[in-house]
């Protein structure tokens, strides 16, 4: 069962990783090719200009519906419980350079009590506490 659903959680991965990513960048990519055939590949040819506008268009339309989509899947996704409450990391800023902070647990939430300028305080040579 454990490779079932390794084999999902990879599609799945790929389908967020890969493919959606680059469903935006091509739909980005032909709104910015509209774009310059519309105002730079002839400005005074009203023919040309035409030729541009529907890929401005088509672009704008297919970036609406893809954000729509993303949205309304958002939308369930927090609306339905699917059994899981699980939510994913968000990226921290961490000024050490390590990857997760070291006064956070494994769900990048600090644990009660601690302060995350511990590891940026020093006592000086006067014997006083400064942190920066």
């Amino acid at each position: 069962m454990t490779t079932i659903q390794n084999i999902a959680a990879y599609i799945i991965n790929l389908i967020n990783g890969v493919f959606v990513p680059l469903i935006f960048a091509l739909a980005f990519a032909f709104f910015l090719f509209g774009m310059f055939k519309y105002f730079f590949a002839k400005p005074g040819d009203p023919k040309a200009r035409e030729e541009g506008k529907p890929f401005i268009v088509w672009s704008v339309v297919a970036l609406a519906v893809m954000v729509s989509l993303w949205g309304l899947v958002n939308i369930v996704r927090g609306t339905i419980p699917f059994g899981s409450t699980a939510q994913p990391n968000l990226p921290t800023f961490n000024p050490s350079g390590g990857s997760n902070p070291t006064n956070t647990n494994d769900n990048g939430i600090e644990p009660e009590g601690s302060n995350p300028l511990d590891d940026r305080c020093f006592t000086n040579s006067e014997g006083e506490e400064v942190c920066i």
